[in-house]
């Protein structure tokens, strides 16, 4: 009976996580607009630009985006929108370069899409590495695409599906932008856009919800569905999909 108390108790939960985030996909949006927040980014010759994502609620957050090994000056692209002038790009694409932005969510989510909008300055970088990858084991999508002088925007599609490590845990994904090939040169790096939706299964979720008291209890049981479960252990795991490269 305290056993399936548990189990009613952690269902009730995953329930009202997956009835806030059912059948509707958020966008994390990076567009580093000329506005005060509580992170900003500054330089000595251009602007001040907001380095915090809009379209974060509870159930998907994304984190400001990191610079490592790279600078990045706001500059602007129209009145109040900048774009990241980012400097400091190696020949090769390496991890000691690059930008980062993070994903979490309450719930399972299919990464539907990344769009990026980027060009090169004059001697900047001739292509950018663009991943989405778990924070596990590192796997996911990957795509090494070219980047011109002119504003161009890189779209990857249906990359794959981000799982939550155990019930009471958070399902998190990870943006890497590599930029390399240029002489010294800036990247600019207008707008970012990941869009998630939340995976709903819920005669599969009451399964796992299951299979993680069974293992803390050394013995068999069965679900809320009447089905035996088999003691299987939870672990990230990012499933991929098809990509489709639009330039």
């Amino acid at each position: 009976m305290k056993a399936l108390l548990k189990n009613l108790i952690l269902v009730t939960l995953f329930l009202l996580a997956a009835a806030q985030g059912k059948g509707q996909s958020r966008t994390i949006t990076y567009q580093w607009l000329n506005e005060p927040c509580e992170e900003n980014i500054h330089c000595n010759t251009g602007c001040s630009a907001c380095n915090q994502p809009e379209g974060t609620d509870m159930v998907v957050l994304g984190t400001n985006a990191a610079m490592i090994g790279v600078s990045a000056c706001p500059h602007p692209v129209v009145v109040g929108d900048n774009a990241l002038a980012i400097s400091g790009w190696s020949a090769q694409a390496d991890t000691d370069h690059r930008v980062l932005m993070s994903g979490l969510a309450l719930v399972d989510v299919h990464i539907d899409s990344v769009v990026i909008r980027h060009r090169s300055e004059a001697n900047g970088p001739a292509r950018v590495v663009v991943r989405v990858q778990d924070l596990g084991d590192g796997g996911g999508a990957v795509h090494d695409a070219p980047v011109d002088t002119e504003w161009r925007t890189t779209v990857l599609t249906n990359c794959g599906v981000v799982q939550k490590p155990t019930s009471d845990g958070q399902a998190a994904f990870q943006l890497q932008l590599q930029a390399y090939g240029g002489h010294g040169g800036d990247w600019l790096l207008d707008e970012v856009r990941i869009v998630v939706s939340p995976v709903v299964d819920l005669s599969t979720s009451i399964g796992v919800v299951t299979q993680q008291q069974e293992a803390l209890n050394g013995v068999g049981t069965t679900d809320l569905l009447g089905r035996t479960t088999s003691n299987v252990g939870a672990g990230l795991r990012f499933r991929n999909g098809n990509i489709i490269i639009l330039q």
